[in-house]
């Protein structure tokens, strides 16, 4: 069993704030890490998310201080040896109170390998990577997916 995680740099500037998957069959969506289990067939069973070797459309929504564009890295086990990394694409920023709202998106491609595995979702405050006496700051999700 592998459990779903939240965590990221104590007093970060940034935080994941929903994470969405487009399958054939509509949009899932999570507003934790530990949103994990969908049911979607009409009984008291999660239905499996994905199906191996299935390209996984993911857009991440994102609160930032700052308007500048951050880092979105998403990794997986794509077999026993062969881990896939993904950086999501900035596709929209909007501005609500005191902070900033930005969508990033990609396609994953989900591994070969049956059974449950983790995929990791990481957001890095781009500018905290240029202070270098300073923690970078950053905010992750993990949870598992179900492959068939």
């Amino acid at each position: 069993m592998i459990s779903g995680g939240q965590g990221g740099t104590e007093h970060a500037d940034l935080t994941i704030d929903a994470l969405q998957l487009h399958l054939d069959g509509g949009i899932l969506e999570a507003r934790s890490a530990f949103d994990h289990s969908f049911i979607l067939n009409g009984n008291e069973h999660p239905t499996p998310l994905l199906r191996a070797n299935q390209a996984l459309n993911v857009e991440l929504k994102l609160r930032s201080q700052e308007m500048e564009q951050n880092m979105i890295v998403v990794r997986s086990m794509v077999d026993e040896t062969f881990a896939s990394r993904l950086q999501l694409h900035l596709q929209a920023d909007s501005r609500e109170d005191c902070e900033y709202c930005q969508s990033y998106s990609g396609t994953l491609t989900t591994g070969a390998l049956p059974g449950v595995q983790s995929v990791v979702i990481e957001a890095i405050l781009r500018s905290s990577l240029y202070d270098t006496g300073a923690p970078v700051s950053s905010s992750f999700w993990i949870f598992p997916v179900v492959i068939l």
